[in-house]
């Protein structure tokens, strides 16, 4: 899958797309395919390493996502594949597919566009 993936702490400009191996899709969490993702002043910290909390390089940034359901993991009840969806994670937006913990994952009304879900 594509991803946009942050090798070192630095500028936006360094950050180049490349194609990696999705996500493994763990117990209680959800395989979103990622239509929009926002962009933070929290994640050009991560991306600079000047926020608090730093995540392992390499790492995939993006810290809010809209998009569909794929699938879920064990002991997933809150949605389904097929929902669209609202996401909030720690890093991993900026990429075709995202998993996430179910309970950061909100159903996103029918008639809601995604583009709009991150405003």
């Amino acid at each position: 899958m594509k991803a946009i993936v942050c090798h070192q702490f630095g500028d936006f400009h360094d950050l180049k797309i490349e194609d990696i191996e999705p996500p493994a899709l763990q117990p209680l969490s959800v395989r979103i395919a990622v239509e929009y993702a926002s962009v933070t002043f929290a994640t050009s910290l991560w991306i600079a390493g000047k926020y608090q909390h730093k995540p392992s390089l390499p790492f995939v940034p993006g810290t809010e996502i809209t998009g569909t359901v794929m699938e879920t993991g064990a002991g997933v009840t809150t949605c389904k594949a097929g929902d669209r969806v609202l996401a909030v994670l720690g890093w991993g937006g900026f990429a075709e597919q995202a998993v996430v913990p179910a309970h950061t994952v909100y159903r996103l009304p029918d008639d809601l566009p995604l583009d709009q879900g991150l405003h």
